[in-house]
């Protein structure tokens, strides 16, 4: 009995241990991740890591573990992780989008394989699931933002909403964003606390 006992323990938290955290795709085949996200209607979030990287490690052994986080992004998201010094599309993908820095968090429409959000660096739980929410909006997520921009929206609160976005994926329009947000701002609005953030 104590023998029994000891081996459905052993089964047990193995089995626990698998299930446990998001599931990301075994196989490192852009490609088929693409046909499966297409296949599910599924956003493609992408880890993409490398394995120096003190930061990415975290991510993985912390945040990407708990369960609010595994349940929301397995139900929303195909999930991949890329090596991106090693995986031979690790290294396509940080061409392909520009990836520079590391952790980054890449939010991927499979339809079309253009970007819906970035996100740079560690993050909190609390802060994984609110881009991860904001990805999955296409209003409110960097693409949708881009494509008001473009049309010509120019409110205070649109502008300021658009900053805040592109300062948190290091995007290169911020300061063009800033400049207009800076331009229409009232003395009010620049002493608040975001308005002297985008200042």
């Amino acid at each position: 009995i104590v023998v029994l006992s000891l081996l459905l323990a052993i089964v047990f938290s193995h089995v626990k241990a698998q299930n446990s955290g998001i599931r990301f795709e075994q196989i490192k085949k852009w490609g088929k991740i693409v046909d499966k996200a297409k296949k599910e209607k599924k956003l493609i979030f992408v880890d993409c890591y490398t394995d120096w990287c003190g930061p990415c490690q975290v991510m993985a052994q912390t945040v990407f573990v708990e369960d609010t986080i595994v349940s929301f992004f397995n139900q929303h998201f195909v999930n991949a992780k890329f090596e991106m010094e090693k995986d031979t599309d690790g290294k396509m993908l940080k061409t392909k989008y520009g990836v520079e820095a590391y952790p980054t968090f890449l939010f991927i429409d499979p339809q079309t394989q253009e970007e819906m959000l970035r996100v740079l660096g560690g993050r909190t739980i609390d802060a994984m699931l609110s881009y991860a929410s904001v990805a999955l909006d296409p209003k409110e997520n960097t693409a949708g933002l881009s494509k008001r921009y473009i049309a010509g929206e120019r409110g205070l609160d649109f502008l300021k909403a658009y900053y805040w976005r592109l300062e948190a994926s290091y995007l290169p329009r911020k300061d063009e964003v800033a400049f207009e947000y800076l331009d229409l701002a009232d003395l009010d609005q620049l002493e608040s606390d975001d308005g002297w953030g985008i200042f």
